[in-house]
Order: structure tokens, then sequence, then C-alpha cells
């Protein structure tokens, strides 16, 4: 491909030729893809070409795994980027994720310059500010809470994605790094071998169906089942005749519920991963009454916490975490 036409930093060199020259491991950032804009890119929404293929997702080495695998194809590739590219979800995010707050501001600012230069003096001056402070705590709440929107939106956008990424051992994200640019979004690919984190999961939530009772009369240290189906989209299939005496017969689900549960955070992890903020050696969410903390044991993952390691204590904290507003504006 044209490094003139798309900017790719490689964190590492993979020759396909020598498969013993590059060891690809769990955690491993193999390409970052940054916007095409060539004009205007630092008010102008950032743009990806589907069809502009990283050959660093094309070599062999990704399938360095137990399991033989079918390697990502061209095909595959373009397919999931049209999905991202074309999916509103995407749009409105790289669109109004970084300009939300920006429109906030400068229509408060205007308003505040209309009212100081409309003649207004003593109490409808005073009035006026007032009104003026409401409408623009109101503002701010209405900003960050379309942003949080805008971010859970995009994890579920993600989670389509990486239907199609998981099965050649490759998760993807998106992690805008812009501050007020639109040009830092950043699409980033890692490789995970991801076939024992949705093994964990599983049985962790065959554990947790086992343990109901004990979790209902112990709630701070464990999670509901129920807690978990309401972030993920796994309904049973029913197959239903068309006569009206016909019997239903009901397929359970239950055996992908932990590829679901491991799509849904995908993006989250990616995110997290690419900004150093999963390690070993420091607390998931800074803030939270978790005061005892020890460094944790790699289980999937030697640098980081693993999918399934980051998702358990993510559920767990879940109840007790704080929501901090600082991330809306990272």
């Amino acid at each position: 491909m044209s490094t003139s036409a798309v900017a790719i930093t490689p964190v590492t060199n993979i020759t396909p030729n020598n498969r013993s020259s590059s060891v690809l491991e769990n955690g491993h950032v193999l390409v970052r893809l940054l916007p095409i804009n060539s004009s205007c890119n630092w008010v102008t929404p950032a743009k990806f070409k589907p069809e502009l293929v990283p050959e660093e997702l094309m070599s062999s080495n990704l399938r360095c795994t137990n399991i033989l695998l079918p390697q990502l194809t061209v095909e595959d590739y373009v397919a999931a980027m049209q999905n991202l590219v074309n999916d509103y979800r995407f749009k409105v995010y790289i669109v109004f994720y970084k300009r939300v707050m920006m429109i906030m501001i400068t229509l408060a600012f205007i308003i505040l310059m209309v009212l100081l230069f409309s003649g207004a003096r003593g109490t409808p001056l005073i009035v006026g500010g007032i009104i003026w402070l409401i409408i623009n705590g109101f503002g701010i709440f209405i900003s960050l809470w379309l942003k949080f929107k805008m971010v859970r939106l995009l994890e579920h956008c993600l989670a389509r994605v990486n239907e199609i990424f998981l099965k050649n051992n490759i998760l993807f994200g998106v992690d805008d790094r812009g501050k007020l640019s639109c040009h830092k979004v950043n699409l980033v690919f890692v490789y995970f071998d991801c076939t024992y984190c949705i093994k964990y999961l599983n049985d962790m939530i065959v554990n947790d169906d086992q343990s109901g009772q004990e979790s209902s009369t112990n709630p701070t240290n464990s999670f509901s089942w129920s807690q978990l189906r309401g972030d993920i989209e796994a309904a049973d299939i029913i197959i239903t005749g068309s006569n009206s005496g016909s019997h239903s017969t009901r397929y359970s689900q239950r055996e992908k519920y932990g590829e679901k549960l491991l799509l849904r955070y995908s993006q989250r992890w990616v995110r997290e991963h690419n900004r150093s903020r999963i390690g070993l050696n420091q607390p998931l969410y800074a803030g939270t009454p978790d005061v005892n903390f020890q460094p944790l044991s790699p289980r999937h993952c030697s640098t980081s916490r693993c999918p399934c390691q980051y998702i358990e204590e993510h559920l767990r904290l879940k109840p007790l975490c704080k929501f901090s507003f600082k991330e809306l504006f990272s």
C-alpha cells in the first residue's frame, strides 16, 4: 500500500518468510492506522479507506497459534472496514465526539456576548446572567451525556466489526488521542488469541449460575448473570411451526455468551490497552475503594490484563466504581 495515502505505524517488524524472526504474543499491537485527510485535517472529520489494506495484517505469522485458523483475507478486511466506515455510530463518533463540547462552549460565549452588548442594565442584566448560567449548566450536562452515549454506541459498533477479526486472532479498536483536533483517531489492531479467554468467561458464567444463591447473600464479592445479560445480545433461537398446534423448538445460545461478552468489551479493552491503563501492577480504576490492591498475576497476556481478566474485574467493580467525567475529555 502507498505510505503517502495512509499513515501506518507498525510496532513490530513482521517478516512473513521467516516465522522464527518474529514471535507474536497476546497483546502485541500489530499496526495503527491514522486518517488519510490531506487538507484541513485539523478540523475535518477523520476519513479512512477500507480498500487500503496494511500488509502487516496479511502476514502468515498471524497463524502462530495452537489451533490452525484461516488467515485474514483481503475480502474479510475490506468487508469489516466497510461495515465500520458506513456505520452511523462510527460516523457520529468521529464527527461529534471532539466537537460537541466545543460547540456548546462557542454557543455559550456567543449568547454571553449578545447579552453584554444588548444594552441591558441593572436588574435585567443580572436576571439574564442568572438564566445564562442555568442554561450553560444544562448545556454542559447534556454535552457530557451525549459524549457518554457516543462512546457506548461505538462499543456496540466495534463488537460487530470484531466478529470478523476475532476469527483471525485480531482485536480491533478505535482510540481518539486528540484534544480539540478530530484528526487523531487511531485504528488499532492487536494480536490476541481469545480462545482461552472465551473459555474462561463461559466457565465464569456457568459458575455464576450455580452460585446464584450465594450471589444474592454477598453482592459485593460477586455479580449476577442478569447483570451480564444487559450488556450483550445473545437471545435463544426459537423455531416455530406454521400450525397453531405445533411445538416450538428452542436452541440455547449459552455457549455463545462468553464470546458475545468478550466482543461487547473488546473496544474498551483495546482502547485501555493502547493507552497502557490496564497493566498488571496498577488498579483498574483510580478512585475505586479497592485500597488493598495487589499486583495481578498474568493470565493470558504477559504485559497487561487479558480481556477475560479485564471483564471479570470490571464487572466486579461495576456497582462500586464512580463515574469519572475526566474520561469524557480524554
